[in-house]
């Protein structure tokens, strides 16, 4: 649900605000770790945003779209039996980079297009339920 409402505009809608951003000189840098403090605390007062704040939630759905939670679950021999022992790594939490938003773009588009190669016809096109 978090991902789903930091990507509200999906790409194609995020990346002409980025490009608007880039232009104004607000997105010429990458984040810093201040900005993306900011960035959280704007999105949960929600409200009205900035292109940057814009931007900056949809690489934050980025991350949370890449991100991996591993669990090894492994039995250890006790007196009465068996006791789990658990651990947890969590991988690929870094922030993305403004310099890949194209890229972002290209592989959404890449990805529009070979499902319309596979499903030409409306009719064989899955519909998407919430």
């Amino acid at each position: 649900r978090l991902q789903r409402e930091l990507d509200v505009l999906d790409i194609e809608g995020v990346f002409p605000v980025y490009e608007r951003a880039v232009e104004c000189g607000v997105g010429a840098n990458e984040p810093s770790v201040d900005d993306w403090v900011e960035a959280v605390g704007l999105f949960q007062t929600q409200m009205e945003r900035s292109d940057k704040q814009v931007v900056l939630e949809y690489l934050l759905s980025m991350v949370l779209k890449d991100v991996s939670v591993m669990i090894m679950i492994e039995k250890w021999p006790v007196e009465n039996g068996e006791m789990p022992e658990y651990k947890v790594a969590v991988v690929d939490t870094e922030p993305k980079k403004l310099a890949k938003m194209a890229r972002y773009r290209d592989l959404s588009q890449d990805i529009v297009d070979n499902y319309l190669k596979l499903h030409p016809h409306p009719s064989s096109q899955k519909q998407c339920y919430e």
